[in-house]
């Protein structure tokens, strides 16, 4: 039997994340106290914090829960029929006497593409398309497909496929607003009001509901000013050397990545601080130039954590139903930890960055 040391087992993965997991949840002390220039939660203890806090309000599970239930026991939204009119045309093409014989062969891949994109297509998905990496609202069944009795729904229009894609993202944005409000309320940190009554719910989501959306609007218009300008430069620059095309692109695709690094604390300032817009876009800007390499840390821890679980947990799903039930909750609490680290070391660099002090039990 060969053994390939290359690649690691998945049982040493698992346990890996078992043992960063338990690290994590350890008692490394109940209070963060910290003063002015000292008040600078790493990582780890920003984690740590939040899963020791969540531990004693499992109530805020309930949303990831609900969420991942109704995934579960909902109808796929399949959008097959339209992607299998896109592969007819392509296949038609590729039948073409007078097409070569590279370009009848693209064709018939981009056929097989299309036709496979739709069948395992949901439209439901995009409940948690911005959502989950803006709000950080977590979900195991949007990462994995469960097995259905249920016959799928089939969006068979263009019109009726963008509206309710529409809807559905739109929606999504309006549940992460709520959990991310949730956890704010409950928190002892955080400058945003605590103390509103459940009835003034429904207006205070509406209005970060409607910063949020600004801020998704705001971006998607940057992101085509400077596409626009770009695809010009690269068409023009093929003419001329070909060769630097791709790195042109690289270049481009690698400022995306850090501009969307910069905004990464946004939404969780307008919703946390109760900031306006511009106010949260501007402290998101300083508080990553202060902590560029922390904050990409914990970006890449998180997503190591979450997808790692997503792995092991995804063989739940496939199992009987109590076990997929069992993969759900587990989700829901590793996710849900993370959102509450990710707030709690947003809040202690804002308040180092402010230079104020802070004394709190999480």
């Amino acid at each position: 039997m060969e053994l390939n040391l290359w690649k690691p087992s998945l049982v040493s993965i698992e346990f890996d994340f078992l043992a960063l997991m338990w690290y994590t949840c350890s008692d490394r002390g109940h209070k963060v106290n910290a003063h002015t220039e000292e008040a600078n939660l790493g990582i780890i203890e920003s984690l740590s914090a939040g899963y020791r806090f969540l531990s004693r309000r499992l109530d805020l599970l309930l949303i990831p829960i609900v969420l991942d239930l109704f995934l579960w026991v909902a109808p796929r939204v399949s959008v097959a029929p339209l992607f299998d009119r896109v592969a007819h045309f392509y296949n038609e093409a590729a039948s073409t006497a007078d097409l070569p014989e590279e370009m009848a062969t693209l064709a018939q891949q981009m056929a097989t593409a299309l036709s496979e994109t739709g069948a395992a297509s949901n439209l439901l998905n995009l409940l948690l398309w911005l959502s989950r990496p803006l709000l950080h609202l977590p979900s195991l069944l949007h990462v994995v497909e469960p097995q259905r009795s249920s016959a799928p729904i089939e969006v068979d229009g263009l019109a009726q496929m963008v509206g309710s894609g529409l809807f559905l993202t739109l929606l999504g944005l309006a549940i992460g607003v709520v959990f991310m409000m949730l956890l704010a309320r409950h928190l002892p940190i955080g400058a945003a009001a605590k103390s509103w009554a459940w009835e003034e719910l429904p207006g205070l989501a509406l209005r970060n509901w409607l910063k949020v959306m600004a801020f998704v609007a705001l971006l998607v218009i940057a992101l085509l000013a400077l596409f626009a300008p770009v695809s010009i430069a690269v068409t023009l620059l093929a003419l001329v050397a070909p060769g630097l095309t791709t790195i042109l692109a690289f270049l481009f695709g690698g400022f995306i990545m850090v501009l969307l690094l910069y905004l990464y604390f946004v939404p969780v300032g307008m919703i946390m601080d109760g900031l306006r817009l511009f106010n949260a876009i501007g402290q998101s800007f300083r508080l990553v130039r202060d902590n560029f390499w922390a904050t990409l840390g914990l970006l890449l821890l998180s997503d190591l954590i979450s997808l790692g679980f997503s792995v092991m947990l995804a063989r739940l799903v496939d199992f009987q139903a109590v076990a997929a039930l069992a993969a759900i909750l587990v989700n829901a609490f590793i996710g849900t930890g993370l959102a509450l680290g990710f707030m709690i070391f947003y809040r202690s660099r804002v308040l180092r960055m402010q230079g104020e002090q802070y004394d709190v039990e999480l």
